[in-house]
């Protein structure tokens, strides 16, 4: 239990130092939110994130960082997080993270993409994850109007992590265990 709170709070934390994205009202806007798709087992806890980025090298956006999280105790229903403003016409890119924690142990998925959101439309970000965490991607589903269509995007080689110089590949999981000790 004490390993779920220190994965959570380092998420937390994180999520916590990012500003949060805020779009001018004169800029175009469509709105993006994240899930994610899995149904794991025995974890003690699950965040999501979507962090917001400027270009595809990792440059802080102009607007912000937090742009969406959600996170869920046990193996309860993990809600997607709220919809935010983001700037349409414009190629925007982002990271979608999942992590979650078991005794002595975090898995996390981390995926970065860039697409171009039309004005007035409303996307998912559903990052996949199986429920072992040995796997993960991302899909981009424009959900305006009540109907799911992929979106084409592209993705860096590299993930954009917040506040890190850390280079990841990109959809690749991490999982770090813990050693217990009496």
């Amino acid at each position: 239990m004490y390993r779920f709170f220190v994965g959570l709070s380092v998420v937390v934390g994180l999520a916590g130092c990012a500003s949060t994205y805020s779009l001018p009202t004169s800029i175009p806007s469509a709105e993006i939110f994240v899930t994610a798709g899995n149904n794991p087992s025995g974890v003690t806890g699950r965040n999501i994130y979507l962090w917001a980025f400027k270009d595809e090298q990792c440059t802080q956006s102009d607007h912000g960082t937090l742009a969406g999280r959600s996170h869920a105790f046990a193996s309860s229903a993990l809600a997607a997080s709220e919809p935010q403003q983001i700037a349409a016409n414009d190629k925007f890119v982002f990271t979608a993270g999942y992590i979650d924690s078991r005794f002595a142990q975090n898995r996390q998925c981390t995926v970065t993409a860039a697409f171009v959101p039309e004005q007035g439309h409303l996307y998912k970000a559903l990052i996949q994850v199986d429920d072992d965490v040995t796997k993960c991607g991302l899909g981009i589903l424009d959900v305006t109007g009540g109907s799911e269509k992929r979106v084409a995007f592209s993705m860096p080689k590299y993930a954009c992590l917040f506040n890190s110089n850390i280079v990841r590949e990109n959809g690749k999981p991490l999982w770090t265990n813990y050693v217990v000790r009496r």
